[in-house]
């Protein structure tokens, strides 16, 4: 099948977390790692322009002796526009070294933020997103339902509730950032 973007149309597409390289462990993140512009992010950058989008993917960088989950975003014409280091790592990543900055990125499409996994379990995050007036804040996730729970909106109190299987730590951070 083939996706045709309308010239017209502004678009973003976020990839999963790990986007090309899948699950990562302790017993294998060193043989993943790659520099900030290898394999993932050339992947990234041809998928982005066959789209014709801007694109948001994730991948293991190293840098140095330290190894980081790191989110590119990529425009349309497939160049890197910014980067994001997640700053908040679960402790069974303890392998990783967690970046220091919530960057945001001005485009075409608005200024966007990057959030990795369980970033979006400290609400600060996407608050400092905020404070930076990001309109859109792209959340690379492999989550599996290992923590939070579905929003549980009451019967009948919005015209337009959300989505049944909303996930809270989404839903807050859109709603509390207004992004």
């Amino acid at each position: 099948k083939t996706i045709q973007a309308d010239a017209k149309q502004s678009n973003l597409v976020v990839l999963p977390a790990f986007s090309f390289c899948g699950p990562v462990s302790e017993q294998n993140y060193q043989a993943l790692g790659e520099k900030l512009l290898g394999k993932s992010t050339q992947a990234a950058s041809d998928f982005a322009v066959r789209l014709k989008s801007h694109l948001v993917a994730s991948f293991i960088e190293k840098d140095g002796d330290a190894f980081f989950h790191t989110a590119v975003l990529l425009g349309p014409d497939g160049k890197l526009i910014g980067q994001y280091r997640q700053t908040h790592l679960d402790p069974s990543q303890s392998f990783l070294t967690a970046g220091s900055d919530l960057p945001v990125y001005s485009t075409s499409i608005g200024k966007v933020g990057m959030l990795l996994n369980d970033d979006f379990r400290f609400p600060e995050a996407s608050g400092v997103l905020a404070l930076r007036r990001a309109d859109v804040i792209a959340g690379p996730v492999n989550w599996s339902g290992q923590y939070g729970q579905c929003l549980q909106d009451a019967e009948g109190l919005f015209d337009h509730p959300c989505a049944q299987n909303t996930m809270i730590f989404w839903y807050a951070a859109a709603k509390t950032s207004q992004a």
